[in-house]
């Protein structure tokens, strides 16, 4: 009976065997398809073997979207990178709100309250997001503990220095859209100098100033020194429309008086010459013949005086030294 059992426990055992053989190869061929994963587009994949970045080469080592075929772990991690994806990072260690409910003090206290400091020793406070993608994958994924903190830092630094090398009239200027580009700019310039520094593998795509004001016991103060900026604007706006109408009257008034001028001169050199020549040509005709010649200038004055007087009377001489007596009136017949 012994004997007879035995076959049967064999064969149990050995098509338990069969089935645990095939169970395992299932489960081995489960755990290996496990490494298989799908890039999704907007990202690329690094594999870390036995961690240690895989690939030879830079292009071999990331993985653009599509299938992506490693060991299973511990052997291969898989690391995913958004690289199309733009992340936001608020900064605000440099601000607090004008609308803050805390007491009015007249002082800032730094452990509580962020500020900066411009060129001319005046305090602001500020606001910004900036904006960043990712460009080296690989110094991303392996070099940096926390990216955004990095960013943080990098682009509050970078804010600091910059409104430290400005007047605080320019920062409060930044209404206008040309120069809030033009500090933001700056600002992010420099702090992509700082992340470029470090090898962080991140591009700043952007970074905006939400708000700029004074500390809040300062605020009335400076709302008056900025009006009055405004009104200085304004006036010297109007000075030089002012200006603008009025010197191309004044300009053509100068031109035409100019042409008077230079018309007169000409009139008058002419005439002149033209004197100078008969007062040449007489007094030659005097140096030859002064008798003939003053008889001749006696009559001719003689002449046009008595041409320019309306009515002659001659009266007959009286007894008396002259002999003759000349009555002269006016056109109108009066004696």
């Amino acid at each position: 009976m012994m004997s007879a059992r035995q076959p049967i426990v064999l064969n149990a055992l050995t098509s338990s065997l069969r089935s645990f053989r095939w169970i395992t190869v299932l489960l081995f061929a489960v755990y290996l398809l496990s490494a298989v994963t799908i890039i999704q587009p907007g990202e690329v994949a690094m594999i870390l073997r036995f961690g240690k970045l895989a690939g030879a080469t830079r292009d071999a080592r990331i993985h653009k979207p599509g299938l992506l075929f490693a060991w299973p772990y511990p052997i291969d991690r898989v690391i995913r990178v958004p690289i199309k994806e733009e992340v936001e990072v608020l900064i605000q260690d440099l601000w607090k709100p004008l609308a803050d409910s805390g007491p009015a003090l007249d002082t800032i206290d730094p452990l509580q309250e962020g500020y900066c400091l411009t060129g001319d020793q005046n305090i602001l406070q500020t606001r910004m997001v900036a904006k960043y993608r990712i460009d080296d994958p690989i110094a991303y994924a392996l070099f940096l503990r926390d990216p955004q903190l990095l960013v943080h830092d990098a682009v509050m630094a970078a804010t600091s220095e910059t409104i430290a090398g400005w007047r605080v009239e320019d920062v409060f200027r930044l209404r206008d859209d040309r120069l809030q580009r033009n500090l933001s700019t700056l600002v992010q310039e420099t702090a992509q100098v700082k992340l470029n520094d470090v090898s962080s593998g991140i591009i700043l795509s952007s970074v905006e100033f939400k708000e700029i004001h004074p500390p809040r016991h300062l605020r009335a103060e400076f709302e008056r020194a900025q009006s009055a900026r405004v009104e200085k604007e304004t006036r010297r706006r109007e000075a030089e429309g002012f200006a603008a109408s009025q010197i191309p009257q004044a300009e053509a008034e100068r031109n035409r008086l100019i042409k008077e001028a230079l018309a007169n001169a000409t009139i008058l050199k002419a005439r002149a010459t033209a004197e100078v020549s008969v007062f040449q040509t007489l007094h030659q005709e005097y140096r030859r013949d002064p008798t003939s010649t003053r008889e001749r200038i006696y009559r001719e004055a003689t002449q046009q005086i008595m041409a320019q007087i309306g009515k002659r009377f001659l009266l007959p001489a009286q007894r008396s030294s002259h002999s003759v007596r000349i009555v002269v009136s006016e056109s109108d017949g009066a004696p």
